[in-house]
């Protein structure tokens, strides 16, 4: 394994059949073996979509790779594997969060054994029987001991240390949260919203008051704004699921600022499109420093309670 890289990347993309696919949350790992001046690698892409609070899409993509050798030729395997679990309610009625369940639903996936198989392997799971059975058909059958030497790797640290590692990320970002009734967020929320002037026609009290019409508490809580959208995106979420409320009424606000030529300008539709997809997003609020715009520097989400 090289240490220097990390265990997981929490944006990016997958190749598949010769083209890019962009997932959100992947979480990516990479096993590496060097022996005789051979050397082979074992990449591993997983995610996992929401479908419903009961209903998960657990994905992963494979990429098993020979460099080759004096007395061999180069090689690369790729197979994308799915598989839609449904999650159990607790006895409270509510549903387990990501962390209770993305770890384990992708290490089952990884062990599944397809029902009523036939033959010596029948008790194989999926996945590796998949891969083997490509490794027979390309006369790779040796390197078989190679790729279950590092899928093993995998899914005996490598796999549960880096799920930890991105909720740990989740957890510690989560900066501070603040109860307050509708009356005192009209008046709290400007003096914290610091830019929306730059972006918005003035968003003055009476649009904060139009926008926390009918609720009874308001709960705004701060996250780091620190990496891509994407992880700003899950510790919001992360944020307003830990509050346990069955509201999914929110507001945020995002703020950019910073200039620095050396970094990118974030991806703002990252944002919009995961929290509209998760959330029943009251207001967009965007600030923006009038001194440069290359990252996030703050970052807000609210959650309006409607029901007493």
């Amino acid at each position: 394994m090289n240490k220097h890289k990390p265990l997981y990347e929490p944006n990016g993309k997958v190749r598949i059949y010769d083209a890019d696919v962009y997932v959100s949350g992947k979480k990516h790992f990479t096993a590496d073996e060097k022996i005789n001046n051979r050397c082979a690698e074992l990449h591993f892409d997983a995610w996992i979509d929401d479908i419903s609070k009961s209903e998960k899409d657990v994905f992963f993509f494979i990429s098993f790779f020979f460099y080759g050798s004096r007395r061999r030729k180069g090689f690369s395997l790729r197979e994308v594997f799915s598989r839609r679990i449904t999650l159990l309610p607790n006895e409270d009625g509510t549903y387990p969060q990501k962390e209770e369940y993305d770890y384990q639903a992708t290490l089952d996936l990884l062990c599944y054994v397809e029902p009523k198989q036939k033959g010596p392997d029948k008790d194989e799971p999926f996945v590796i029987k998949t891969v083997f059975t490509q490794s027979d058909i390309l006369g790779l059958s040796s390197h078989k001991d190679t790729f279950d030497r590092l899928l093993t790797r995998v899914l005996t640290h490598d796999l549960e240390n880096a799920f930890k590692r991105w909720h740990d990320d989740e957890k510690n970002g989560f900066l501070s949260v603040k109860e307050m009734s509708p009356a005192e967020a009209v008046e709290y929320l400007p003096t914290v919203f610091t830019y929306t002037t730059i972006t918005f026609p003035d968003l003055s009290k009476e649009g904060y008051k139009e926008m926390l019409e009918g609720s009874k508490r308001v709960f705004l809580c701060e996250v780091s704004p620190e990496g891509y959208a994407y992880d700003v995106f899950k510790r919001m979420r992360y944020a307003v699921d830990s509050l346990g409320y069955d509201s999914k009424d929110v507001f945020y606000y995002a703020e950019l600022g910073e200039k620095n030529e050396s970094v990118l300008v974030p991806d703002c539709s990252t944002l919009m499109n995961n929290m509209d997809r998760h959330f029943n997003v009251v207001k967009h609020i965007w600030g923006t420093d009038p001194n440069g715009v290359t990252k996030y520097t703050k970052a807000f989400v609210g959650l309006i309670i409607r029901d007493s």
